[in-house]
């Protein structure tokens, strides 16, 4: 969805923020370590790190199809000009 990856699934969210802090559960200002059943908000970074590493798929919005690490790029390429500097 625009410049964020979201994580929907409240239960995997959770497990994900808890394993390594990645993103930031909706609604919460300053998370901790709990666990939170909330959708969680990664940037475009986070979301193309965890692709790299396996741990999540990305699709755009309307698509179950995931997107390849290379779609990703261009697709935060598209959304914010400097991303690779930022990567």
């Amino acid at each position: 969805m625009g410049i964020r990856a979201i994580v929907p699934d409240t239960s995997k969210a959770s497990e994900l923020y808890r394993k390594g802090f990645f993103g930031k559960p909706f609604g919460i200002k300053k998370p901790g370590p709990l666990e939170y059943r909330e959708v969680l908000e990664l940037s475009l970074v986070e979301a193309l790190y965890l692709v790299e590493k396996g741990k999540i798929e990305v699709c755009t919005e309307g698509s179950d199809k995931a997107l390849s690490i290379e779609d990703l790029v261009k697709y935060a390429e598209e959304k914010i000009p400097e991303f690779k500097m930022l990567y």
